[in-house]
C-alpha cells in the first residue's frame, strides 16, 4: 500500500531544481514553522525540537542528515525529503486510524515513543517528557528486514 502522505514529499529536483542550498534552506523553513514557530501537540503534549537555537539546530541537522554526531555528518536526500509529512505523521487522525501505523513506548535510557508507519518508511523516535515530547530521532527505514524488526518490537510491546 502507497500511502498518500509519500505525494507531500517535495524532492530536491522538482522543488529548486537541484539546487541545494535553497533546497535545504526551504526544508529548515518547513521544519521550524511545524516544530518552532508553531505549536506542534500529540496525545497533549507539546512536541518540542528544543529550546534553545543551538539546541533546535542539532535537531534539524540530526533529523536531515546521517553519520556519527561527533563528526561531520552529511545531508541524506531521503531525511530531507520527509520533513514535508514528519507534522502529519505525528498529528493527523488519518493516520493514527491507520491500520499501518504503530506506536509504542520503549523504557530505555528514559522513556520513548517510537512511531513506524511501514506504508510511508517513515520512523520517528520521542522522549517523552512530563509535559513535552522531544525529538530523539526520525528517518526513513528502506530495510524490509528493518521494517520487519519494528513490528516485531512493536508486537512484543502489546502482548
Amino acid at each position: 500500500m502507497i500511502c498518500e502522505l509519500n505525494k507531500l514529499k517535495v524532492d530536491l529536483e522538482t522543488s529548486t531544481n537541484g539546487d541545494f542550498e535553497l533546497y535545504n534552506k526551504k526544508t529548515k523553513e518547513r521544519f521550524y514553522n511545524d516544530f518552532v514557530f508553531n505549536e506542534c501537540w500529540r496525545n497533549g503534549l507539546k512536541i518540542t525540537a528544543g529550546s534553545s537555537e543551538s539546541e533546535r539546530e542539532k535537531c534539524y541537522e540530526h533529523i536531515t542528515t546521517i553519520g556519527e554526531m561527533e563528526r561531520s555528518r552529511i545531508p541524506d536526500l531521503r531525511r530531507l525529503e520527509a520533513i514535508y509529512i514528519l507534522k502529519d505523521i505525528l498529528t493527523s487522525k488519518k493516520c493514527k486510524n491507520c491500520d499501518n501505523y504503530y506506536v509504542w513506548e520503549k523504557q530505555e535510557k528514559y522513556l520513548k515513543e517510537k512511531i513506524f508507519c511501514p506504508d510511508t518508511g517513515y520512523f520517528i523516535v520521542l522522549a517523552k517528557r512530563k509535559y513535552v515530547y522531544k525529538f530523539v530521532s526520525a528517518y526513513i527505514i528502506e530495510s524490509n528486514n528493518k521494517k520487519k524488526r519494528l513490528i516485531e518490537e512493536f508486537k512484543k510491546f502489546k502482548k
